[in-house]
Formats: C-alpha cells, structure tokens, sequence
C-alpha cells in the first residue's frame, strides 16, 4: 500500500524585516514513477517523497537564498539544494519514518529563523494508481488501470490530458476506452475530486500501431492535488511549461509556475513537471486549471474549497 499523507503543523511567524514575507509551504507528493531523476537517486511511486516549497513576497524580481536565506532539516543546513524558480525556491526530500517528526527551518542567512514546520508522516489511505494495461494502444481500445480506492466517489480517466470513457469500475481496477483525441502521456485518474496518487505514463499508437510522440505544445496531463484552499501549492506535470507560464484557476488566478524540473516517464519521454500555488483573492467552487503564455493549453478538473474553521 502506498504510504504518503502527513499530519502537518504549520507556524507561520511574524516577518517584518526588510518588508520581506518568505514561507515554507509542503507540497505532500509520491515520487514521480519508478526510474532515475537524473540526480542518481532511484525513486519509485512506491515510496512516498516530500517537496517544501519556499516563497517569497517581495520587491525583488527573483529570489536569492544566498542574500537572506537559510533552509534546514533537523538542523543540517540544505539551503545548498534549493532550486530557483523567480519568486520561488524548492527542495525535495524524503520524509521521515511513520511517526517520527522532521523539523524544517528557514531563517535568515545570519539572523533569526523565519518560518518552521514539523512533519510527521502516517499511513496514506487515499486512492492510488498503480498501473495501466496495456501501456500502447490505439485510440478507441480498452484499457484496464488497476491501483486502490477507485470506489470513494466518480470515477474520470485522462490520457494525456484528454479524458476517456469509464466502462466499469470496482475498487481496484478500471476499464476505460482511449479517446479518439487522446495524446501519448500521463494517465491520470480522478476519483470524486481526490486525483489518485501514482504516475503512470501511458503510449498512444496510430493505425499502424507506430508510437505517437509526446506532442511538442503546451499540454496540461496532470494535477495533485485536484482540489485545495487558498496557499495550495499545485503540482504540474505536462509538455512544453517553462517559467514563463502562468497556471490559472477558471476565474481565479494563481502565481507564476515555477518549472522545477523534467522527469522521464518510460515509455513516453520527457514530461516537465511545475508547481504553482492558489493566491488570495479565488473563490470558491469546482471549477477548472489551465496553463497560459499568450494562449492557453487544455484544461482538466480542479476544485477550490475554503477549508471549514472548528467551532
């Protein structure tokens, strides 16, 4: 079973200098599918990873952790492995054992710390995916995509950003049909509006069963999570996103995505993946994201939702 989802408490404290508001956001993620990244770590989708996005708001153009920043885990100091994206930075690491709190820090270079969180990870008990059977098909064929929880609500399959039809659907297995319009990609599966965990990629086939490329166009495959309050930090996978894309939330409109870095999914090549976050000022409701830069990609499901204060 998969684990991931992690108890979070968040302290945010009072940032007054420099004008200056830098946060830690966690942002709770499976790796992206078995294989390398590229940096000789082996990840696979069955071993959860966490990413601590690190924001700032200020009158700077791009953020530099050098100047006024420091970042680390349970006292190691890992601002070295941030990776920028303009007003953002990211570092990814994995989280600590079932139960046992990770303290994250972020404080200035020389000075006081700014923001902490405590990590503690438990067991996820969410949807997940596992696979997709067969991996090649032609547009118009069945697929069985098999993982947990496929029952907890409605049940939509996308290939490549482009949804198909759902046949049949227990709670660990799905029979859906390739759209005709469908694009060589990600399969993505949304369950209700929880998008099941797991990165599984997906080759289209032309009728002459030759593989479809990975289209070269701004393409949307897929969002974790699909759903979230204000400050959500939204993880992207798609083609073609760089950093001067802009994620948007139909009639809300959220930050600059900060491209961090590129994946490759066997068999279909690369698929960037991003992260964007909710801003201040949505509303709420179900709505759609989509990718802009002058015109705007497709769009797949997303849901705004202020979480319910306790009383």
């Amino acid at each position: 079973m998969f684990l991931r989802a992690f108890a979070l408490a968040l302290l945010s404290l009072s940032l007054a200098a420099c004008g200056d508001n830098i946060e830690l956001v966690i942002i709770e993620r499976l790796a992206p599918g078995d294989g390398e990244r590229g940096d000789g770590r082996e990840f696979t989708s069955s071993r959860p990873t966490l990413d601590v996005l690190v924001r700032i708001e200020s009158d700077a153009t791009d953020f530099n952790p050098g100047d006024i920043m420091r970042v680390e885990i349970n006292g190691t100091d890992r601002t070295a492995d941030l990776v920028m994206g303009g007003n953002y930075a990211l570092i990814r690491l994995d989280p600590p054992p079932l139960g046992a709190p990770q303290f994250i820090t972020l404080g200035q270079r020389v000075g006081p710390v700014r923001d902490t969180v405590t990590i503690t990870a438990t067991a996820y008990l969410g949807p997940t995916l596992a696979s997709v059977a067969p991996n090649q098909a032609q547009a118009g064929s069945a697929v069985t995509i098999l993982g947990t929880g496929f029952d907890a609500g409605v049940v939509r399959v996308f290939f490549g950003g482009v949804e198909g039809t759902v046949t049949a659907s227990d709670a660990t297995s799905i029979t859906a049909t390739i759209p005709d319009d469908a694009l060589t990609g990600l399969v993505w599966v949304l369950i209700g509006n929880d998008a099941a965990e797991g990165i599984v990629g997906f080759q289209l086939l032309d009728d002459a069963d030759e593989p479809v490329p990975l289209a070269a166009f701004m393409q949307l495959h897929a969002v974790f999570p699909a759903n979230g309050s204000i400050d959500t930090p939204v993880t992207i996978y798609g083609t073609a996103i760089d950093d001067f894309v802009t994620p948007r939330f139909v009639n809300f409109e959220a930050s600059r995505v900060f491209a961090e870095e590129t994946i490759t999914v066997e068999p279909i090549g690369d698929i960037v993946r991003a992260v964007g976050v909710v801003n201040i000022g949505t509303r709420d409701g179900a709505g759609e994201v989509r990718l802009e830069r002058g015109f705007v990609s497709n769009t797949l499901p997303f849901v705004v939702a202020t979480p319910v204060a306790a009383e």
